[in-house]
């Protein structure tokens, strides 16, 4: 198997890939790494362990059609041989053979499960024994029809457009969680935000939610309370703070407040 991995701009560039968490990119980057010749991974779960990445930025690589995955839990880079060429003489195939016969290849050399594709065939190219690099000859549609296929098979909405639109913002509360109450109270905040901001993005949102799931240490029923409190009091922004939830401990009680001195005895009428 090679040790060296190569990426194609025309997607780690496009909006559908960077609108994603950065970790969830950083899980993306370590299984192209560790992907055998053919794109195949076999032990997803245990890379995700390593970096540290979650189940949610798995999940959003699968909704994003950033990876295609099989019933033994085996993942294969849709957009493996977009990003790789490799010489015939250096390329071994994948041990995952039952897999790769579920597969067809786009003219794009994107990978699908679909019945538009063709029959996949072993790299085209030739090593040339009087250069330090191998001639590699591949086809003149790749970067013409790549386009067509940046992670999303809905090739009609464009990332840029979908970037701003609400449904994206409505879908990302879908890939964040699978609690319906959880979904459910974001999805209210939402429509509360949108109603009073125009220019409010994917981007932002994003945003938000990660700060919620980290101030919520990741508990789905402290994260409702939080949303309720914010949709409640409405605050511009999700609440964060822990220090919110303790305001009534926090604020003195009037023999404790400075501004309080009892009047002496002598002193009294």
């Amino acid at each position: 198997m090679a040790q060296k991995r190569m990426f194609t701009m025309k997607i780690v560039d496009s909006d559908a890939f960077l609108d994603m968490p950065l970790s969830t990119q950083c899980l993306y980057f370590h299984l192209n790494m560790r992907a055998d010749d053919d794109g195949f991974v076999g032990n997803p779960k245990k890379i995700m362990r390593m970096i540290g990445a979650s189940e949610d930025d798995f999940k959003i690589l699968l909704a994003k059609k950033f990876l295609i995955i099989f019933d033994n839990n085996v993942v294969v880079i849709k957009h493996w041989w977009m990003h790789n060429t490799l010489a015939k003489d250096r390329y071994q195939e994948t041990s995952y053979t039952d897999e790769k016969a579920q597969l067809k290849i786009k003219d794009n050399k994107a990978y699908t499960l679909g019945l538009d594709g063709k029959p996949i065939e072993k790299p085209a190219c030739k090593q040339n024994v009087n250069k330090m690099l191998p001639e590699c000859y591949q086809n003149d549609n790749t970067d013409k029809d790549i386009d067509k296929d940046k992670g999303l098979d809905k090739d009609k909405d464009s990332s840029s457009k979908k970037k701003n639109s609400k449904a994206a913002l409505f879908d990302r509360v879908d890939e964040y969680t699978s609690n319906v109450e959880l979904r459910d109270i974001l999805k209210q905040y939402l429509k509360f935000k949108l109603s009073n901001s125009k220019n409010y993005d994917l981007t932002q949102w994003n945003i938000q939610l990660d700060m919620l799931k980290q101030y919520s240490n990741g508990n789905e029923e402290v994260a409702i309370k939080k949303v309720k409190l914010s949709f409640a009091a409405n605050y511009q922004s999700l609440v964060f703070s822990n220090e919110l939830n303790n305001n009534q401990q926090s604020k003195p009680t009037y023999q404790q407040s400075k501004q309080f001195k009892p009047v002496p005895p002598e002193n009294r009428l």
